[in-house]
C-alpha cells in the first residue's frame, strides 16, 4: 500500500484504516463523519485486522498497550469495529470507549446512517477454530449485546 504521494503508506492505529483501533473517539460530530465517510473509498473484499496488540487508552502511538492476540477478518468494516470496541470493553478501556451500546460509539453509529455496513450486533457472526476461541466469541458477543449500561 502507498500514500498518495507514492511513499509506503503508515497505518496507525487511529487511523480510519485501522478498523476497530480508530476507536479514540472525538468529541465532536465532524471526526466521526469523517472516521465513517473513510469507509465509502474502501472496495476490498476482505478486511484483516490485527489485533495481537492493542491500545486500550491514549494513541494513536501512545497508550495502555496490551495483548490483545486477535486476528479478525470479515467482508464488513462496521462490524470489524464493533467487534473491536467489544475487544477493547473486554480488555478494559477508557470510559468513554465503555459508555452506551457498542452501536452507539459515534464512529459506528455515523456508519451506520450512512449504510457502510451492518446495523446490529445480532447481524455479526463471530467463527473460531476452537473452544478457547468459540468462549471468547461468546463473552464478546455478550458485550455486543449489552445495553451499555
Amino acid at each position: 500500500m502507498t500514500s498518495t504521494g507514492g511513499q509506503p503508506a503508515r497505518i496507525r492505529p487511529n487511523s480510519p484504516t485501522a478498523g476497530p483501533f480508530v476507536l479514540q473517539a472525538k468529541e465532536d460530530r465532524e471526526a466521526g463523519d469523517e472516521r465513517a465517510k473513510a469507509l465509502l473509498v474502501s472496495c476490498l473484499a476482505l478486511h484483516v485486522l490485527d489485533g495481537v496488540e492493542a491500545l486500550t487508552s491514549g494513541g494513536p502511538d501512545v497508550g495502555n498497550k496490551v495483548e490483545a492476540g486477535v486476528v479478525l477478518a470479515g467482508v464488513d468494516r462496521v462490524a470489524l469495529d464493533a467487534v473491536g470496541v467489544a475487544i477493547l470493553r473486554h480488555l478494559g478501556t477508557t470510559a468513554e470507549v465503555r459508555r452506551g451500546r457498542v452501536f452507539e460509539q459515534e464512529q459506528i453509529a455515523r456508519a451506520v446512517e450512512l449504510g457502510l455496513g451492518v446495523a446490529q450486533p445480532e447481524a455479526i457472526t463471530l467463527l473460531a477454530d476452537d473452544a478457547d476461541g468459540r468462549a471468547y466469541a461468546d463473552q464478546l458477543r455478550m458485550i455486543l449485546e449489552a445495553d451499555g449500561s
